[in-house]
């Protein structure tokens, strides 16, 4: 133990300096750690070490990770709506059934949300609609919120139509088919949903998109994802057409996947895929 605590010692004194703040940092081997909630947790590491960052995140790397210590808060966090920011261009392409009535004066609509639209559940702006679509996928409780869908396409119809060419691409390539995997649905709608708002394997939140499948068993995970291509077939020629993408695809070892598409027509790309695929 003495041998240990020397060589834990000399590795903290040859560490590279870690920024000081108390928001959460991504660390070079990948982990995103706070050390604000590290010492608050684990107030045990720091009567001994004391609530230097360095020396908190030097006891997770040594330490803490194989004890099974959490580095950061991963509860989910997404951005929060500010109250009352009503959004007349938002809401008439949301609701054309409003227009349709009301016409597009920007307080007509605003007339509308207040003395009807609030109590139909419609939404004020783009980001209160992101926000309830991610916790109503975060918590199987909460009341169910509808994605947009285009021309009255059904997201669960193109989510299959691609599972189907995946392995159709797989099959020609001599590689063995995958299984859809139920468990991974709220990860993929919900990553589907972050994808729109940054186009990034870490999510909105600082932490990597694997932390959606928390609570889920598997042995290894990857995920590709796309923005802009209107259908599966259009989707797909881009991943077989991107030697990373491809490469995830045609993945020997995977045996599960799931399809996530979101439609957001107020976005740039108006159109977002995942896939995460396990084993």
């Amino acid at each position: 133990m003495k041998k240990f605590v020397i060589a834990l010692s000399l590795a903290l004194m040859v560490m590279l300096p870690m920024n000081v703040h108390a928001a959460p940092s991504l660390m070079p081997d990948g982990t995103v750690f706070d050390p604000v909630f590290y010492a608050e947790t684990y107030p045990d590491v720091v009567a001994v070490f004391g609530n230097s960052p360095d020396m908190l995140y030097a006891h997770y790397l040594y330490c803490g990770k194989a004890e099974g210590r959490r580095p950061a808060d991963t509860k989910p966090v997404y951005p929060g709506t500010v109250q009352n920011a009503f959004d007349p261009v938002y809401y008439a392409n949301r609701y054309p059934d409003v227009v349709a009535v009301l016409g597009s004066s920007p307080d007509a609509l605003a007339l509308h949300y207040d003395l009807c639209g609030k109590a139909e559940g419609r939404f004020a702006n783009a980001s209160e609609e992101t926000d309830a679509l991610l916790i109503s996928y975060a918590n199987p409780g909460a009341e169910h919120v509808e994605p947009v869908s285009p021309y009255g396409i059904d997201p669960a119809s193109y989510a299959n139509q691609l599972y189907q060419l995946v392995n159709q691409q797989r099959k020609n390539y001599g590689v063995p088919q995958l299984v859809w995997n139920p468990t991974l649905n709220n990860a993929v709608s919900v990553r589907a949903v972050e994808v729109s708002q940054s186009f990034s394997h870490i999510r909105p939140n600082g932490l990597s998109f694997n932390t959606t499948l928390n609570g889920i068993a598997y042995w290894n995970c990857g995920e590709i994802i796309s923005s802009s291509p209107y259908s599966p077939t259009q989707v797909m020629e881009v991943w077989m057409n991107d030697t990373s993408d491809r490469y995830e695809i045609l993945k020997s070892n995977y045996t599960g996947m799931a399809v996530g598409y979101y439609y957001n027509p107020l976005t740039p790309d108006k159109y977002y895929w995942v896939i995460i695929f396990t084993v």
